[in-house]
């Protein structure tokens, strides 16, 4: 019922209550991941870097490693972290999550932001490049984490690797 609240909220364009009815229900059920991922990307559209964080902050003691989702619950947490700045926090737990799931899309770019805020792009070449077939295989996120790699090349002044990037 709560998850069907949440809907209608959204077909109403009230995004920020969809937002807090996801909230309340994961505070009630944080082993839910349906309500953490939907709030979760209801946070990023709206731009509610806090909450992008801190809703998976405070579900993430409910879970452990060895439980189906925990990646997803990692890499998420590691997408809030690094939107709120705390970058070492951020790559640790993205990295953690791409260890449990490697093809956790989420986790990966994750840690390609935080290698770009951080201004590390050979780093961030070396993180994406050579595992490409894994995170950009059937992912929803494929694309953009292809632009994150583009950027990287970009910020080394080589734009034509940037190019056949965007080319292939």
């Amino acid at each position: 019922q709560r998850h069907l609240a949440a809907l209608a909220a959204l077909a109403e364009g009230q995004w920020y209550r969809a937002g807090l009815l996801l909230e309340d229900l994961s505070a009630r059920e944080p082993l839910d991941l349906l309500a953490l991922q939907a709030g979760h990307q209801i946070d990023f559209f709206t731009g509610d870097f806090r909450m992008l964080r801190d809703r998976i902050a405070r579900a993430l003691p409910a879970w452990q490693r060895g439980m189906e989702g925990f990646h997803a619950v990692l890499g998420m947490y590691a997408f809030g972290l690094e939107e709120s700045g705390d970058y070492g926090a951020a790559e640790k737990h993205g990295r953690a999550a791409v260890e449990l799931q490697p093809r956790d899309s989420w986790a990966w770019h994750a840690v390609a932001h935080v290698l770009e805020m951080t201004d590390q792009p050979k780093a961030g070449i070396e993180w994406l490049r050579p595992n490409a077939a894994v995170w950009s295989h059937e992912s929803f996120l494929a694309v953009h984490n292809w632009w994150h790699l583009a950027l990287f090349h970009m910020a080394l002044d080589e734009p034509g690797e940037a190019l056949q990037l965007y080319d292939s």
